[in-house]
């Protein structure tokens, strides 16, 4: 060993207390213990990290964007129904679809588009943060259902592309609870 004229102990090594953690920590140190470690060494990196739950997370976004554009048409047509404007009388005449979708009947297919969307935005939002499996399979298959999301055509594909993904063993896994 050299001579240190300065008297700071030698640049290898642990440093006194046997290691890099704080006092009383875990053994491989908590993450305010040692800044310049390597990544990743205690946890995922921020943001992230593209585990398993990442692959669910694209179609979460489609349902949840279909669900909205199906909510702000079911508001829509609860507010035109409540002025008195729905679809019966814009048809005007003896039109019996028309007239059983205005008026009070109207009133209570919208209310329960819109509590079905926001059930399925809350378990898309569940979905993309792994927390609950069961809840975002339900959240799946309510959205594909027909006159709950804005249209047939878009529900079905994305519902059967994030069940497909919500079905993946790891994905189940990676899943809280």
């Amino acid at each position: 060993m050299q001579n240190n004229p300065y008297g700071n102990p030698p640049p290898y090594g642990p440093p006194p207390g046997g290691g890099f953690g704080a006092p009383g920590g875990p053994p491989g140190g908590p993450p305010g213990g040692n800044p310049y470690g390597p990544p990743g060494a205690y946890g995922p990196p921020p943001g992230g990290g593209g585990g398993a739950i990442e692959k669910v997370n694209l179609p979460a976004i489609f349902m949840m964007v279909a669900m909205g554009i199906g909510m702000a048409f079911g508001l829509l047509s609860l507010i035109l129904n409540l002025l008195g404007t729905g679809m019966g009388a814009m048809a005007g005449g003896e039109q019996g679809m028309a007239n059983m979708m205005s008026g009070v009947m109207g009133m209570v297919f919208n209310l329960i588009g819109l509590l079905t969307g926001g059930f399925v935005i809350f378990a898309m939002t569940k979905a993309r943060k792994g927390e609950s499996w069961g809840m975002s399979v339900g959240g799946a298959i309510v959205g594909m259902l027909p006159c709950i999301g804005p249209c047939c055509w878009f529900g079905v594909p994305v519902g059967i592309w994030l069940l497909v993904m919500l079905m993946n063993d790891e994905v189940k896994r990676s899943f809280t609870s």
